[in-house]
Parts: structure tokens; C-alpha cells; sequence
């Protein structure tokens, strides 16, 4: 394939997209990735030719700053640097486009140089969407918002009317999993445009610690990921509140969003909740392995990379429906999936699981399996590979 007809991709952050850079690498595909993220964090991809990782990181590393000592006081300041941030790298992008024909880009990323790429070198453009149609997430988050009598400045107007752009002018649209697919299609795009493909797992990272102890002597509960209100952490804490047993324990790793500490404190007083502000990636694998069942409760979540971690160090899962866990297992099979916004459903697969050891150790291995089957991140790529190998250029 002709350097032209490579793919350039946009990521305003790390996220899984260069995961995808090195699968396109592997096949042959990949031109180069622009990024937000600044240069000396991205030392550690040495497997993609560090001349083909480009960072433009200024803009992003600003909004960071701002984002830390205004959030609480200026959240439209805050919204408007996030939104600039995501325009200057699509515009740094436009000016190296030169002859490409194929460009991906995480959504509010890649506006400007998509434009150019399909006008000027009849290229295609294609919107990477992690998470639910933009206009469905903010109806979701609005109303669980508005519930918890909190003001909500979660989403930016100028970021709103920015993706709907391109979503428009976009070829197509890539999206993890079928609860996002069903969003666009609820918002009235046509199915015909979206291309569906689930994220993969790094298994050499991810698998059962060996060290595991026998058995845990409390009943052990996980959850990983930003303590915030589109994470539906709150019902996850009041299951937990709810779970008459003597001997459990919820260890929650993330940092917890400033607008509902207020609101997490009757129940993070309790001392059998463990709070760790961050670990890193590479030190989860220990947390899950030792974890009896983890929980993703969110409201809304493209698609729930640690389900697929936990999984992998074989943990059972229970998750909401709007995680993507549909895509990994059937309810029953690795764990269950159920509806968000309900701390009783929680609740029940919690005492179901604590009292039946022998389901969780069955999940447990049908979990090793499934994730076993999607072979790392090969079935993503291959994907990728036959969609690009599939358009008219």
C-alpha cells in the first residue's frame, strides 16, 4: 500500500488508540498518530517507530493546569480550554496532511483536518466515538444530574455542536460496542455508517497472579475507574451499604470527582471501604486477581476497558448495561449484567455471589475463556485491517 493511502490517526489523549496504531503497524497501515499527549509519557511505546509518534501537547497540557486550579470555581473556563484543545490539534493536523487519504480521529479531535482530507485530497474521514452518541450521553447524565441536585457542566456546548459536525461529515463512524451503536441509530444515524468493532486486552499484562492468597476472609468487592456521576459509583456504594454480611470489604481505585464528594461522604466513612486515589495500569493485575467480584456501575460507558481486565485476571463482572459488557459475555456466563441506575440489582448479584463460591470460581474460568477467544487486540485489528482494505480509494 502506497504512504498516501496510510492511516493517520488523531488521539487527543492515549486512551486505545494506540493500540490501534500498532495494530495497523502489523498490518502494514499506519502512517503515524498525533497526540495530545506530551512526548516524554509516550517513551514507553517502543513498539510503533518513535518518528511516527507526533505530539502536540501544549493546549492540553494548559487545559490540565486549569482544569486543576479552576474546575471548581470557572467550569465554562474550564469546558472552553478542553474544547480549544481538542481544535488546535486538529488544526496542527490539517497542516501535515499533505497527500493522505486516511485519517481516524477521536471524537472533538478531528473536525478541521477531516474537512480538508475529504475536500482537498477526496480522502476518507472516519470519527472514532468511544462513548454513546454525544446528544443520548448528555440526556443520560443530564437527568441523573438534575436527580442528585447537582448543576450540571459535565458537556460543552461548542463540543456538542463539534461532534455533531462530525458525525455529519464524517465516512464513517467507529464505535466499541452495541450499546453505542444503538445510541447513534436512537439518534438518527444511519446504521449504515457506523462500523462496529469491540476493544481488545493486553494479556501479558492482564492475567491471574499466581500469588492469588487461597481465599480471600472478606468477601472482596472492586471497582476501578473516576469516582464521578456518568460512572454510577453512587449505586455501587449503596448496594454495598445495603449487603447485610459481616465480613465485606469494596476497595474503589480512582479519584473521586470534587462535585459529589459531599454526597459520597455518609458512605465512604465507613471503614470497610478502602479508597486509592490511583494505581498504575501496570499494577492492577494484583487488585483484580485478589478481587472475589468486580463492579462496573456506570450510566453511561462506551465501552468498559477494566471489565475486560478483570476478566482477564479472572474476576467475575457484574456491569450495567451501558458498559459494553454485552459484547464480552452473556449475563450468567463471566458474570451479570444489569440495568443502570439500580442499586438493588447490584445488591442481589453481590449476596448471590457471596454466599455461591463455587459460581464465582465458575465465572471465573468461563471469564478466562471468553477473553482467552478475543485474542488481545488481533481480532480488533483485523477488523480494522479488512475495513480499511475494504474502502474505495
Amino acid at each position: 500500500m502506497s504512504q498516501k493511502n496510510k492511516v493517520k490517526i488523531i488521539s487527543i489523549g492515549r486512551f486505545h488508540h494506540f493500540h490501534l496504531a500498532r495494530q495497523l503497524s502489523k498490518h502494514n497501515l499506519f502512517d503515524c498518530i498525533y497526540s495530545g499527549y506530551p512526548k516524554f509519557k509516550l517513551k514507553n511505546e517502543k513498539k510503533l517507530n518513535s518518528k511516527r509518534i507526533i505530539s502536540y501537547s501544549f493546549y492540553v497540557i494548559f487545559y490540565r493546569l486549569v482544569l486543576k486550579f479552576f474546575n471548581r470555581y470557572f467550569p465554562n473556563l474550564v469546558n472552553y480550554f478542553n474544547y480549544i484543545s481538542h481544535k488546535k490539534l486538529s488544526l496542527y493536523v490539517k497542516k501535515q496532511i499533505k497527500f493522505s487519504k486516511i485519517l481516524i480521529a477521536s471524537s472533538g479531535s478531528g473536525l478541521e483536518a477531516g474537512q480538508y482530507i475529504k475536500q482537498k485530497n477526496n480522502g476518507i474521514f472516519i470519527c472514532d466515538r468511544s462513548s454513546s452518541h454525544i446528544l443520548y450521553q448528555k440526556k443520560i447524565l443530564s437527568k441523573e444530574y438534575k436527580k442528585l441536585n447537582l448543576n450540571f457542566n459535565e458537556m460543552y456546548d461548542l463540543s456538542i455542536k463539534r461532534e455533531l459536525k462530525e458525525y455529519k461529515i464524517a465516512d464513517i463512524i467507529s464505535v466499541p460496542s452495541k450499546f453505542v451503536f444503538n445510541s447513534f441509530i436512537k439518534m438518527g444515524v444511519n446504521k449504515k455508517k457506523l462500523f462496529l468493532n469491540p476493544l481488545g486486552i493486553d494479556l501479558k499484562r492482564f492475567k491471574p497472579n499466581a500469588n492469588k492468597l487461597k481465599k480471600n476472609k472478606n468477601f472482596k468487592i472492586l471497582y476501578v475507574g473516576s469516582v464521578s456521576v456518568r460512572k454510577g459509583v453512587i449505586y455501587l456504594l449503596e448496594a454495598f451499604k445495603s449487603l447485610n454480611i459481616k465480613n465485606k470489604e469494596l476497595i474503589i481505585i480512582g479519584s473521586i470527582q470534587k462535585n459529589i464528594k459531599k454526597i459520597l461522604k455518609k458512605y465512604l466513612d465507613d471503614e470497610r471501604i478502602v479508597t486509592i486515589p490511583y494505581v498504575e495500569n501496570s499494577k492492577l493485575m494484583k487488585f483484580y486477581s485478589e478481587a472475589d467480584v468486580f463492579v462496573q456501575p456506570s450510566l453511561e460507558d462506551g465501552f468498559g476497558l477494566v471489565i475486560l481486565e478483570a476478566l482477564a485476571c479472572g474476576c467475575p463482572v457484574i456491569a450495567t448495561k451501558n458498559t459494553g459488557a454485552g459484547d464480552i459475555f452473556s449475563s450468567g456466563s463471566a458474570g451479570y449484567i444489569v440495568n443502570s441506575c439500580s442499586s438493588n440489582e447490584i445488591l442481589k448479584k453481590l449476596k448471590f455471589l457471596e454466599k455461591n463460591e463455587f459460581i464465582r470460581k465458575k465465572l471465573s474460568l468461563n471469564g478466562l475463556k471468553i477473553v482467552k477467544k478475543i485474542k488481545g487486540w488481533d481480532n480488533y485489528g483485523n477488523k480494522w485491517s479488512k475495513k480499511i482494505k475494504q474502502l474505495n480509494i
